[in-house]
């Protein structure tokens, strides 16, 4: 990992390099390029042939050979160096007693070369710039890009140190098709060399190529140790698939498989999952998901998303993400959006779900839409007005629950007043509902439901300049007041397929509506005070820092219910929101958001948090967070139980120790459980050209169940990666953590003058 340079230290300064890019020459033109001879004494015959003695050198366009004495024959355009002969092609340089060769066709032969070739990106996206250096006992130039070496070896590794290096008898470095093929080949880290193989290939930047991938060894709690084997097939550049073969030893072997496509249009990806024989249940276990987005330019968006497992532990007992590990419901849903137009669009969509129950702790299956059907328009400035509309209709469906179809209308008109300094926005709408409900006494008269909503929304901003940490910036002070009136409506008898109670926060307390949803639209007689300030760099414009307050002031007390469990407010003033996010001390930020009651100043809830990182290789981050019993209705696995105080602290740490050794940890701990809920302890080795890292995790899934996973994982830059994967679980866990990039190790191949 390359981190940024320490306060107090300089950085040092990025090497300029001539890319053979910045000059090119058109097809056919570099044998009409001029050609260059210097050195301290010639000879000239009269057959061609010249003699170049002392400081020799030969240049022409992206060429350049110099050597101790040199030989020229003009008619055949040919040199052969010797003593000391260094050979520059574009970045790659070579080093050797002796050389032959053609310089219009860059064809010949360097004896007993040390090499290094300079990076090159690849052609694809996927692929990454890499460097190598090496030595060889021949090295054949066939072409431009193209080369041929007898008992090569190279390595990514700076200059001196050979950690790990590729040896072959002989070896194809084909630059122009990304290709390098290696025969008699084999691989050496720390002096120990794996077994020879009789002929290997791979890409020369890292690019997609057929092939086994690196294995991936590991061990989690419920499935023992594993050895992952992939296969990857490159089957077109808009189509590649990976097949797997998983060995776990206390479940047995399955078999993974992903296949990928894209082109103009779609964007696919396919995987299915499937384990013959669980050792542990005795039965076949298998999982599949198809992801498709269908972009049609001009016309519209489809979406597939379809997903199923097995059984219900299937997740919990043999993945090693966390993320699927505590999910609870796979979707399986279609859509497509219609768009002929900026000013409107039309969705249709088919929902459902399957839910993944556990025994100790059910969960209630969401509804399904079948279907779902969305109509939205917008026209902004129509004669100073903004109008706007919106229509859905959805027919329910649940195995237990009523059923039934819900239509709904909200058209609205407002007048924006807009000024350099503020804005001044009325609204008024009407939300238009119906139902047709089954498996419920209702009667269709009481499904009806008709609510005009009216809103102001305005703000002022003031700004000023000032001095922070000597630093010119604007100061802004930004004040905001929303009034909202929905009178009441009765809709006790309407039912709830899905709806919910929305988070009391900065994003909500400027909505319509108290609800999540369609099925209830909440009277409101309220007023919103906001006032936020930031402090906004005057050169790059760049915020480092915000402050906010917002309160709601109600004028009536809350009638519109969702349910008997949930209490309707009474209370004349809202709790009092804060925030605040910014760079509070150098290579410090600090987030902290708080939620206070108004008549006891008692927190309700409570959220701070700050990051430390003077370099990209250090990190610390460390939070705190506090929810009060009343706000604690739907807790996460691991954290305090419902009706309790969430008492949490979050920490976690990337870095350096030693010698090129980090430290990479997490620990979340549950205060009102006395018990951690996440841990994660790992440590990195850096070698400049070869990583190593060991990551050993914890966590509980969403029965409660404790997940262990273990990684260990060797990454030789620009080859390739051997072990178990940890990255997408450290950057879940240690928010900032990165991959610090592969070290250079390629040199000067011009200076200016050349």
């Amino acid at each position: 990992m390359l981190g940024a340079a320490m306060a107090g230290a300089p950085a040092e300064e990025p090497a300029l390099r001539l890319h053979r890019s910045l000059s090119p020459l058109p097809p056919g033109a570099r044998d009409q390029a001029p050609l260059f001879v210097a050195s301290d004494g010639m000879q000239g015959f009269t057959d061609g042939e010249s003699v170049l003695q002392g400081n020799a050198e030969i240049r022409r366009h992206g060429l350049r050979v110099r050597a101790d004495q040199m030989r020229y024959w003009q008619d055949l355009n040919e040199v052969e160096a010797s003593g000391n002969v260094e050979v520059w092609v574009g970045a790659d340089r070579f080093r050797g007693p002796r050389l032959r060769m053609r310089i219009d066709d860059q064809i010949g032969a360097l004896q007993q070369p040390e090499f290094s070739l300079g990076a090159r990106p690849s052609r694809l996206r996927s692929g990454a710039a890499v460097e190598l250096r090496g030595d060889a006992k021949v090295l054949r130039l066939d072409g431009e890009d193209r080369y041929r070496l007898d008992n090569a070896r190279f390595t990514t590794c700076k200059p001196g140190v050979d950690d790990w290096y590729l040896s072959a008898n002989s070896m194809d470095l084909d630059f122009n098709e990304d290709l390098g093929v290696a025969r008699g080949a084999r691989l050496t880290f720390k002096g120990v060399s794996t077994p020879t193989l009789p002929w290997v290939d791979f890409p020369l930047s890292g690019a997609r190529k057929s092939g086994f991938l690196p294995p991936t060894i590991g061990a989690q709690g419920k499935v023992g140790a594993e050895v992952l084997v992939p296969y990857y097939w490159n089957i077109a550049p808009h189509a590649d698939a990976t097949l797997t073969p998983r060995y776990m030893t206390q479940r047995g072997l399955q078999i993974l498989s992903e296949a990928r496509y894209l082109d103009r249009f779609n964007n696919s990806a396919v995987r299915y999952e499937y384990l013959p024989n669980d050792q542990q249940l005795g039965t076949s276990r298998s999982a599949y998901s198809i992801a498709n987005t269908l972009n049609i330019p001009g016309v519209g968006v489809g979406l597939l998303n379809l997903n199923r497992v097995s059984d219900d532990a299937y997740f919990r007992e043999l993945s090693g993400r966390m993320t699927l590990a505590t999910q609870a419901y796979l979707p399986r849903e279609g859509s497509f959006q219609y768009a002929p137009s900026p000013w409107w669009s039309w969705t249709t969509r088919v929902q459902r779900f399957q839910t993944l129950q556990n025994p100790s702790n059910p969960v209630t299956p969401p509804y399904e839409r079948v279907p779902q059907i969305l109509l939205n328009g917008q026209r902004y400035d129509y004669g100073g007005f903004d109008l706007a509309g919106s229509g859905e209709f959805v027919s329910f469906e649940h195995p237990t629950l009523p059923t039934g179809q819900r239509l709904v209308g909200y058209p609205s008109i407002s007048y924006p007043m807009l000024a350099s300094g503020g804005y001044l926005r009325p609204k008024v709408g009407m939300h238009l509902t119906r139902y047709g409900v089954t498996r419920t006494q209702a009667s269709e008269a009481q499904l009806n439901r008709a609510v005009p909503i009216f809103s102001v929304d305005s703000g002022l901003t003031f700004e000023r300049p000032t001095k922070f940490r000597d630093a010119d910036v604007v100061q802004t002070l930004e004040p905001r007041v929303y009034y909202l009136r929905v009178p009441y409506r009765n809709q006790n008898n309407l039912p709830v397929f899905d709806t919910g109670v929305t988070d009391f926060n900065y994003a909500q307390i400027f909505s319509e509506n108290y609800y999540v949803g369609s099925d209830r639209v909440s009277d409101a007689n309220q007023l919103t005070l906001a006032l936020t300030s930031k402090l906004i760099r005057t050169v790059t414009g760049q915020e480092i820092f915000r402050a906010l307050l917002a309160q709601r002031i109600y004028f009536e007390p809350q009638r519109v219910g969702i349910a008997s469990t949930i209490p309707l407010r009474t209370e004349r003033y809202s709790s009092y929101l804060f925030g605040l996010a910014g760079q509070v001390l150098p290579r410090t930020t600090l987030e902290a958001t708080a939620q206070i009651d108004s008549q006891r100043f008692n927190p309700e809830r409570f959220n701070i948090g700050a990051r430390y990182q003077p370099a990209r290789d250090q990190l610390l981050n460390v939070s705190y967070r506090y929810t009060n019993e009343a706000l604690n209705v739907n807790p996460l696995p691991g954290s305090a139980a419902q009706g309790t105080p969430i008492r949490q602290i979050d920490g976690s740490v990337y870095w350096p120790i030693t010698g090129g050794f980090s430290f990479i940890g997490r620990y979340n701990y549950s205060i009102a459980n006395n018990a951690p809920i996440e841990t994660l302890a790992g440590v990195e080795y850096n070698a400049g050209c070869w990583t190593v890292r060991g990551v050993t995790q914890r966590f509980i899934t969403g029965t409660g169940e404790q997940n262990r996973l273990f990684f260990i994982q060797l990454e030789l830059d620009g080859l390739s990666r051997v072990g178990s994967n940890p990255r997408e679980a450290l950057r879940r866990s240690v928010p900032g953590y990165s991959v610090g990039a592969p070290r250079s190790i390629a040199g000067q191949p011009f200076d200016l003058n050349e």
